[in-house]
């Protein structure tokens, strides 16, 4: 990871392990970095990253929808998607017989 001041991973490192439990990480995470980072730890997170460095630069955090921490009801959405796919198969073998 970037180099970091201590006090800026300090404050960050606790927001990001919370990301499975609080929804709002994000915006938190947005708002800390927005505020305290200073424009050359933003260099620096720009140049560990290999990313060209321009004043003024933002850092912006998103979360990839796929890879989400943050589980949605897609366990029961899947659950009842089989069941009704395997309804309609059953119903299909019974009317061919």
């Amino acid at each position: 990871m970037a180099q970091l001041r201590q006090p800026d991973y300090q404050v960050i490192q606790p927001i990001y392990g919370s990301r499975r439990r609080n929804r709002n990480f994000l915006n938190q995470l947005n708002t800390y970095i927005e505020n305290n980072l200073s424009q050359h730890t933003i260099k620096r997170v720009c140049k560990s990253f290999r990313v060209r460095y321009a004043f003024p630069t933002q850092i912006i955090i998103v979360q990839n929808c796929r890879n989400s921490s943050i589980r949605r009801n897609s366990s029961r959405r899947n659950s009842n998607r089989r069941n009704s796919l395997n309804n309609g198969n059953s119903r299909r073998n019974s009317l061919a017989e």
